[in-house]
């Protein structure tokens, strides 16, 4: 149950560097996409927006919340392991 709780930290402070990293990669691409959005006007621009707007929505559903409710989610597994370890 050691190497388990070991682990579960692992991945949650890995999930935390990942979940940070992405924020600041989407936080970007959302600034660019918007620069250029006024100048891009031609019907590949009506494909990629197809495209686009769910994948967006979906990152900043993840970014938002969803990130941070699996790290919420791992941390209190964490606990619970850590109570079943040492008995508090």
């Amino acid at each position: 149950m050691d190497e388990v709780h070991d682990r579960l930290q692992q991945f949650q402070r890995n999930l935390e560097i990942f979940n940070d990293k992405l924020k600041v990669s989407f936080d970007q691409l959302t600034r660019y996409h918007e620069t250029v959005h006024p100048w891009w006007q031609d019907s590949m621009r009506n494909e990629y927006e197809i495209r686009w707007k769910p994948l967006e929505d979906k990152m900043k559903q993840y970014v938002t919340t969803d990130g941070n409710n699996y790290s919420d989610i791992l941390l209190h597994k964490i606990n619970l392991i850590k109570r079943y370890l040492h008995g508090w």
